[in-house]
């Protein structure tokens, strides 16, 4: 793979990180709010899906530059 797309890459996977960190800002302010216990929920519930999607960007991106094991060790 060239420097160009290894960079395009990286430039992706650092968008996908901010995305998730960005989803689970905004889930933690709205859950923060007194609100009605279902939509602090869901609040909690989009914080999770955030997380999750943080956690496999991460992984991802590691993986993808030689910073963890492909089995995710």
């Amino acid at each position: 793979m060239n420097s160009k797309a290894q960079e395009a890459d990286r430039v992706r996977m650092e968008r996908a990180l901010l995305g998730a960190g960005m989803d689970a800002k905004r889930a933690l302010e709205s859950a923060a709010r007194v609100a009605p216990y279902d939509e602090r929920l869901r609040a909690w519930e989009a914080l999770a899906d955030a997380a999750s999607r943080a956690n496999q960007a991460l992984a991802g991106y590691m993986t993808e530059y030689g910073l963890m094991g492909k089995e995710g060790e």
